[in-house]
């Protein structure tokens, strides 16, 4: 019987060591990571919670590996990522990004790069399904932010701080990709689908409160309908279209050799 593992990050706030204090607090986040730990756990996956501090690069970047090695043909992981979403020139490795951006989910010690994302799917075995939901900024490069909905506002990073943050730690990002395979000599076995906020060249909108859900989220959970959603991930994403039409504009992408019809698949179903 195939089986499930889950890992939902939630950040409202990073370290400030590392990003100094124009990396504004957020108010969702944390919620956003507890609603989809619980919505995986009711379709049976083995979810885990990192929040904050506890969400380092060597922490998730270790825990995707390990569900790598474990998961066989047919099991399921999920990712689901809650907070700042950001860009870093892209320095070539393999991949040319058009924009010439690297997007990055902005972790709480330093930004895990696209690239690194790409690596650790080809570690995972052929017909492994791989679930990305990134609730954040340019998950789809340069930031147009859109109007916000009423009551809420953009999670867009100020553009002067992730580029202090980027010149005061520009070796470590060097480093860490000159360290990377490249790209294009790296084969993707596993099925991997990554459903995201909004465009590359957008960004999405907070919570109202830190008791309430991002607007994707939102979208997410109202449509998903507690379980009682019963079409396919295409369905699925043109829902959140309709759903978040005006504000940002969510977006679904795969990739991978596996020949497993993933994206018609049931939402979320092991």
């Amino acid at each position: 019987m195939p089986r499930g593992i889950s890992l939902h990050i939630g950040l409202n706030r990073v370290s400030d060591s590392q990003y100094g204090d124009e990396f504004e607090p957020l108010l969702a986040c944390e919620n956003d990571a507890r609603k989809m730990r619980d919505l995986t756990q009711s379709q049976g996956f083995q979810p885990t919670l990192l929040i904050n501090d506890e969400a380092t690069a060597g922490r998730v970047i270790e825990f995707i590996r390990q569900s790598a090695a474990r998961l066989v043909p047919g099991d399921f992981f999920l990712l689901s990522f809650s907070g700042h979403g950001s860009q870093i020139p892209n320095e070539p490795n393999g991949d040319q990004e058009q924009d010439g951006k690297d997007e990055t989910l902005v972790l709480f010690d330093r930004n895990l790069i696209d690239d690194e994302l790409v690596v650790l799917w080809s570690q995972f075995r052929s017909d492994v399904r791989v679930l990305v939901i990134a609730d954040s900024c340019h998950s789809g490069s340069v930031a147009v932010a859109l109007s916000s909905r009423r009551g809420r506002r953009s999670r867009a990073i100020k553009d002067l701080a992730q580029r202090n943050h980027w010149e005061r730690f520009r070796s470590v990002y060097d480093n860490i990709r000159r360290d990377l395979p490249n790209l294009q000599s790296l084969a993707i076995n596993a099925s991997v689908l990554s459903l995201s906020a909004c465009r590359d060249d957008e960004t999405t909108d907070d919570g109202e409160d830190n008791l309430s859900n991002s607007a994707f989220t939102t979208a997410l959970l109202k449509n998903w309908d507690e379980g009682r959603f019963n079409r396919d991930y295409v369905a699925f994403h043109r829902e959140l279209l309709d759903e978040l039409s005006g504000s940002q504009e969510p977006e679904i992408r795969r990739t991978g050799s596996s020949q497993i019809p993933f994206i018609r698949q049931r939402p979320f179903t092991i």
